[in-house]
């Protein structure tokens, strides 16, 4: 079965954009406000691009190996079963990006926010190449 794989590609697009636009208001034309609103932003992006990136894998993953490779599984055990399967290459960065995620859903605090924001271009990269290894043998 075919995935489509449009919403995983317009997340991907939105961090990018999310990034882009953080990158562009760092000078001191634009207040505070709007910096820590468009940090927001990012935050935001890098949550929704990691719930769809691992989502995909299970889906992915049950559609490759079946559901009973998915039974009793943890996040971090999906993560290295998709390493394993090369459908990710770096299994650390997930694991990063899902403990940022789990923090910054229980606990928001300016410095949870800075770690999310060091990482996001990772996850950007990471959601990039998520992207490429399912659409290179989606059929």
């Amino acid at each position: 079965m075919r995935l489509d794989l449009t919403n995983l590609e317009n997340v991907a697009d939105s961090l990018e954009a999310a990034l882009k636009a953080l990158g562009s208001c760092q000078d001191a034309s634009f207040s505070v406000e709007i910096r820590e609103t468009i940090k927001a932003g990012v935050v935001q992006n890098f949550e929704i691009s990691y719930e769809m990136g691992w989502k995909f894998m299970k889906r992915w993953i049950t559609e490759k190996l079946g559901t009973a490779a998915l039974e009793g599984l943890s996040r971090k055990e999906l993560f290295r079963l998709a390493g394993v399967n090369g459908f990710i290459d770096n299994v650390e960065n997930w694991i990063l990006f899902h403990n940022l995620r789990n923090q910054m859903t229980h606990t928001y605090s300016s410095d949870r926010a800075d770690e999310v924001l060091d990482a996001a271009s990772d996850l950007l990269s990471a959601s990039r190449k998520l992207y490429q290894a399912i659409a290179k043998d989606n059929d």
